[in-house]
Formats: structure tokens, sequence, C-alpha cells
């Protein structure tokens, strides 16, 4: 496999249409990875408009997780559709939304009854689940992670560790953040100063992220998030996961804390939920916890939107039906195993590779994004995040083949190795400091 692409990346269309962005669109509404526009994808390939053709290795933050152009998703929308393409499910039903919430519920390994509340996106969710423990409980602060990232709406906001993010927006009454550990000495710390908030604070919740997704793909030290389970039951504090990026199979198990041995109260989900084809979310969870919240207390026009519930229950009987799980395991351990070997070679300038399943990163001593754009030239397009833009992010769609991962592994072989003998050209510096804007700010 060869792709060539040309090494003035973003295009000249993509360039414009950056352009006609800063003049229409809001600034907060565009982060910039590379400045490039994309047009159109088939399965793990997307083309921007320029012509130049990338294996999508950023899988659209995560959410793509089928691919481009999977024509039995587009069939099982046009299909539900073309009958009804919208009930408004809070004031009348409709039998798709019946059929994904026993679908969520039976892929969830919460014991006992279970309900589902849906939503739009992960953040409007998180809400949800917030609403849902505070009710419950009767009690208002909700302690979450620094470097955390949880979501844009006005709670799911509030509980997110990017600071700068919230400035001059939101007051953050009623919320607590700890630190997340990258090794057992730091995470005795952090289990000894969550024991003094839990004795000291009305904790409603405990919302976490078991792996940080947006911070860089922090895996947690062993049993740390079993010991916080642990403390939150003790307490009877509502421990909410946040599976909105690393859940529906992205790491080699349905969700994320499956690989911890903990079990959580209420599990959010968005994203991968209907592979990026439609805006969907769901809050799964102890029926009498979700059922806390009465009527009308966290609904929306198009929550439960029956194309998008058949698009996500399709999601799901792809999954199951291709074995997808299986290959996120085989393809994950091959990116993996890829990618420490990168490192040995280059360890004045990998400095960590880290990650579970198809949710990978790689450290760079240096800028990430950086690479990223140099990667774009030779047809792979990884994303990049960090509080210094430091990581480079590699979640590809879950049906990805061995021939893509390891074509991906020599391109970033290739790109370190520019780096190491300083030979990435000067254009593609030049070009990086222009567009290549990334979120960098937590």
């Amino acid at each position: 496999m060869k792709i060539h692409n040309s090494a003035r990346i973003p295009g000249p269309k993509s360039k414009q249409i950056v352009f006609d962005s800063k003049k229409y669109v809001a600034k907060s509404n565009y982060v910039g990875l590379y400045g490039v526009a994309l047009e159109k994808g088939n399965k793990s390939t997307v083309y921007d408009v320029d012509g130049n053709k990338y294996i999508d290795f950023l899988g659209g933050a995560a959410a793509n997780i089928l691919g481009y152009n999977n024509q039995e998703i587009i069939r099982a929308y046009q299909e539900t559709a073309t009958k009804i393409h919208h009930s408004c499910t809070p004031y009348s039903l409709n039998a798709q939304v019946i059929n994904l919430a026993k679908k969520l519920c039976n892929i969830t390994n919460i014991i006992g009854d279970k309900a589902v509340m849906f939503g739009l996106t992960g953040s409007d969710s998180i809400d949800g689940a917030i609403k849902c423990a505070r009710k419950y409980t009767n009690k208002k602060i909700i302690v979450s992670f620094e470097k955390s990232y949880h979501g844009q709406t006005g709670l799911s906001f509030k509980a997110s560790g990017f600071n700068k993010l919230s400035e001059h927006i939101f007051q953050r009454d009623n919320f607590i953040k700890v630190p997340f550990p990258r090794n057992r000495e730091e995470a005795k710390e952090v289990i000894r100063e969550i024991k003094i908030i839990f004795q000291n604070y009305p904790v409603a919740a405990f919302l976490i992220e078991p792996i940080l997704g947006d911070a860089g793909c922090i895996v947690p030290p062993d049993n740390f998030l079993k010991e916080i389970t642990r403390m939150t039951t003790e307490n009877n504090i509502i421990l909410i996961d946040d599976e909105i990026q690393m859940g529906m199979g992205r790491t080699g198990k349905w969700f994320a804390y499956e690989h911890y041995g903990i079990e959580p109260d209420i599990i959010v989900i968005g994203k991968g939920l209907s592979s990026e084809y439609l805006p969907i979310s769901a809050v799964i969870g102890k029926k009498n916890i979700i059922n806390s919240l009465d009527k009308a207390e966290h609904v929306f026009t198009y929550s439960a939107h029956p194309p998008s519930c058949a698009v996500a229950s399709t999601v799901i009987d792809i999954m199951e039906n291709q074995d997808i799980i299986s290959n996120v395991v085989i393809q994950g351990i091959r990116l993996q195993k890829g990618l420490e070997k990168i490192k040995q070679d280059y360890p004045t300038i990998v400095k960590d590779v880290r990650g579970i399943g198809l949710s990978q990163a790689v450290e760079i001593n240096g800028v990430a994004s950086l690479v990223g754009l140099r990667c774009l030239s030779y047809g792979l397009y990884p994303g990049y995040y960090g509080a210094k833009n430091e990581t480079l992010r590699l979640q590809p769609p879950l049906n990805i083949t061995g021939e893509e991962v390891n074509y991906a592994i020599d391109v970033i072989r290739t790109v370190i190795n520019e780096i190491y003998n300083n030979k990435i050209p000067e254009e593609t510096k030049e070009l990086h400091k222009k567009y290549c804007l990334g979120l960098g700010v937590i």
C-alpha cells in the first residue's frame, strides 16, 4: 500500500474553506487540526476537497467506528426515514426507541433492572446523568478528574477538567476536581484526597473517564478504579462512567470500564453509538436512579429520533454479527506493538506509547501536530491532543484492516525518522504554524 499526496497540505480548496469559515463561522466552532476540509469517504479511507487520500486514523474523534459509506447503516436510516422521519418521541413513542433501549440494556453488565435515557450528544447525556445523581441522592457535589473532558453543555462543561475552556463562562460551584494518577504512588495520594472529600462534602456522584481521552489517552494504574468504586459504594455515592469516547468497542470490550473489574451505577455513551451517522447519545443506568427524574426533566424534541435509533440498533447488530470487537483486539495489539518498536528505535523523540485496543497515543518529545501534518503527505490522517498538542491520537474505525494498520505504523516511523534527521520540509513547518491549531488548552 502506497499513498503519495502533495506535501502542500492543506491544499488551495481547503485553504479557501478555512478562509471563508473565518468570515462566516463562529471561532468557537473550529479547533482546526490541519486546515483540511474533508469531502468524501469509503470504508477506512477519506478524501479532502483537493483530492488527497488518507487512511483515517482520527475516526471523527473516535466516533466513526464502522467507517464511511456503510450501506447497511445507510439503509437502516433510509428505510426508517421514509416511513417516519420524526415522531417527537417524548410525546409519541415509536418502535425504534424500544428496540434500541433493549439492546443497550443487553450489552451492559449493570446488575438489576436498567433504564435508558436518550439525548443528542454525549454532553447533554452527561448533564442527564448528573441530574439523576443529584435528584436521587439529594446532594449536589460532583467529583471528577482534572484534565477529563465530559462535554460542552452546562453541567458537562463544569465537570470537565479543561480549565481554560471555561474561564469567564461558568462558576464551578459544587464541582470538585482531583488529579488522575499515572502510577501507583500518585494513585495512593489521590485516593487519600478522595477520602477527605467524601468525608467532608455532600457528594452526589463521582464522574469518571476510565481512560482519560482528550488529555492524551491516559490509562489508570492497577486497582485505582476498583478502589474508587469501593469508596463510592461505601459512601452511597453514584458512580457515573463516561464512555463517550472509549465505549462502543473502542478498547476491545463494549465499554472501557470492563477492563478494570468495576460496575458503574450509570454509563453515558455517545459518539460511536451511531458510528457518527446521526447525533444520538444515551444514559444507561440502574432503573431506580434513572427514574428519579420525573417526566420532562431531561427531554429534547429530537431525543430518541426514530431514524437515529434505527441506525444505532444497526450499529450494535453489525458489531455483534461481524465480531468487530475481536478485530479491535487483534488490530489493537498489532498497532501497539508497532508503535512500541518505534519508541524503542527513537527514544529521544517518542516519550511514551499508551492505550488499549484501537485507542492508542504516541507522546512526542516536541509537537505531535507537526508529526500529524507530515503524516498527511503519506496518506495517513491521525489526530493529536494533550495539554501542549504533544500526543498523536490514533483512533481508526474498528473494522480497520491489518494492512491499513501496518501502513499507519510505517508512515509514523517514516515521519519520526524525518524528525530525527531534521528532514521535515520547511514548507510543512510553515503550514504547521498557520493551520495546526489543536485543542492544547487543558
